[in-house]
């Protein structure tokens, strides 16, 4: 048995074999029918952004940017606070590829908006396969994890394998008042300048597992002490390995892609596969059949009526 559709000047209805009924205007169902997701509709992707994938409603970009010595504004040694008024020092350090995960989902009005689940890796060569590439675990502060390292994966059931804080962007993206078409791309900016330009203190270690940085001190004092023959006087890891990475940087601006950083057993495909099952995500079919037509027209709950019987008021 099939479904049933019946198209007048004004409307559509669709009759399930059930008998269950479903109409919406042709107008709301044609808006439908043209809206396959695109990933970006009309907005400019920025320079770097290497794959951009989307399911049901949740679209994703994926950007990388290639190795250079960065100028960040890291925790200092002697800061009084481990965040919330800490003290802050310049610290220029070598970087490999950042490769920024970035979430958006479908608001209201249709536009979409930066979701809070956007995340961070390294890699130590440039992305050429979603499917095959492995990222590594990022050497940062603010970026984090909810699990060990050391594992196949570290990624946690219900969490982001490596978070990017976002505590004080959110807010900021209900006062983005930009066209529809700007939105995505103003996010962005505004999520890369959280992530790098804000100031690395120690709130990751305290409220979650653990921090990038923090799980990748052993690996960076160990490279430190092969590379320099270097010892430090801290007894904090995070201190240590913070100057050793300052001292390293200053003799090889190419060591960010020598560090041996902690892999996550995870590649970008598997990340983004979490990411949707994470928002509950179900890919938007392109209509080809009488059963694509039916299918838009049925999942308008708030339209279904159930069928009625004889001798039966409802």
């Amino acid at each position: 048995m099939q479904n049933t559709i019946n198209i007048n000047s004004k409307t559509i209805e669709v009759i399930s074999p059930e008998g269950q009924k479903a109409s919406m205007p042709l107008t709301e169902f044609f808006k439908k029918a043209n809206s396959a997701p695109t990933g970006t509709g009309d907005a400019s992707l920025p320079p770097g952004t290497v794959h951009v994938d989307w399911k049901g409603g949740i679209t994703v970009w994926v950007h990388e940017t290639p190795p250079q010595v960065w100028n960040l504004k890291w925790i200092a040694n002697n800061s009084p606070r481990p965040y919330g008024g800490a003290k802050y020092r310049d610290v220029a350090i070598s970087l490999p590829y950042i490769v920024i995960v970035a979430v958006f989902e479908k608001a209201p009005d249709g536009s979409h908006v930066l979701a809070a689940n956007n995340e961070c890796f390294f890699r130590t060569a440039p992305l050429t396969s979603c499917e095959k590439d492995e990222l590594l675990v990022p050497g940062l502060l603010n970026c984090s994890l909810f699990g060990p390292v050391g594992g196949k994966k570290i990624a946690v059931n219900g969490h982001s394998v490596v978070w990017i804080c976002s505590q004080y962007l959110m807010p900021q993206l209900h006062e983005l008042h930009a066209a529809p078409e700007s939105r995505m791309r103003g996010s962005f900016d505004m999520l890369y300048s959280t992530l790098m330009s804000t100031g690395y203190n120690f709130s990751s270690d305290e409220h979650e597992y653990s921090s990038g940085f923090k799980e990748s001190t052993g690996v960076l004092l160990d490279h430190c002490k092969k590379t320099l023959g270097q010892k430090s006087q801290h007894t904090d890891p995070r201190k240590a390995a913070i100057d050793a990475w300052v001292n390293m940087t200053a003799k090889d601006p190419d060591v960010g892609l020598k560090v041996p950083w902690h892999r996550t057993g995870c590649t970008v495909r598997e990340v983004i596969d979490r990411i949707y099952s994470h928002h509950s995500c179900a890919r938007e079919k392109d209509i080809d059949t009488a059963d694509d037509i039916a299918r838009i027209v049925m999942n308008n709950p708030a339209r279904v009526r159930p069928r009625r019987r004889r001798g039966l008021q409802i």
